[in-house]
């Protein structure tokens, strides 16, 4: 273990980095404090906020999301995931609404295309050439609407 103190950044306070190392330093093949991240940070240094921030950057999901959704819903509708993972909001809920923004509930639809001899794509409810989407299941289906 050692202590660094880290740079200050405009507006915070003094603060301390604790690094904690398991095994000897000198043990290792490689040397971790060459090893930079993608902003040029120290690999040593890294936080929570740095790895949300890289894969924020990476990770574009809502442009995906739009993707999947296009057709359904206007060219400039953005999804945010604060609407989702709300701290009032149950984790089950929030789940299960995640699931249905990406498109990943197992409808007829989808369970048709693994499963194609024994699964009929159409909606249970519904009139026999109906297909059971996600946006049907959730938002077109008479059961849906009942609920």
């Amino acid at each position: 273990m050692y202590t660094n103190r880290g740079p200050k950044k405009e507006g915070e306070e003094e603060r301390e980095e604790v690094i904690f190392l398991y095994g000897k330093v000198a043990t290792l093949p490689w040397d971790p404090d060459r090893w930079r991240w993608g902003d040029g940070g120290r690999f040593l240094d890294y936080t929570a906020k740095n790895g949300r921030e890289i894969l924020t950057s990476r990770n574009q999901g809502s442009t995906r999301t739009a993707e999947k959704w296009q057709g359904y819903l206007p060219s400039n509708y953005s999804f945010q995931w604060s609407q989702v993972w709300d701290p009032l909001r149950s984790g089950k809920e929030a789940t299960f609404i995640w699931s249905i923004w990406h498109k990943v509930v197992a409808v007829n639809e989808w369970r048709a295309r693994i499963a194609l001899a024994s699964i009929s794509k159409q909606c249970i409810f519904c009139l026999p050439n109906t297909s059971e989407s996600v946006k049907h299941k959730f938002w077109d289906c008479i059961q849906a609407r009942r609920a």
